[in-house]
């Protein structure tokens, strides 16, 4: 089991970004069971976070485009696959 989650930013995105990466920065948190992919470790401060700060536009764009990919994969939940 995966999941995303996504919040308005804290910070504010950097300025030089074209418009749809501004306008979609967020912060985002992803995990895989109890993982989590976003996990950041500053060795320096000895601290971590599950999170990042990234525009979720080109997310939004490749899970666009491999839609139906991802949904005629095997084992996804509410669509029937047929042998």
């Amino acid at each position: 089991m995966w999941a995303v989650a996504s919040t308005s930013p804290i910070r504010p995105s950097p300025g030089n970004l074209v418009c749809e990466l501004r306008q979609t920065w967020a912060r985002i948190e992803i995990s895989v069971g109890a993982e989590y992919v976003t996990l950041l470790e500053d060795l320096e401060s000895g601290s971590s976070r599950r999170s990042i700060y990234c525009p979720l536009y080109p997310l939004a764009e490749w899970a666009a485009y491999n839609w139906w990919s991802l949904r005629l994969t095997r084992g996804w939940r509410g669509i029937p696959i047929s042998a």
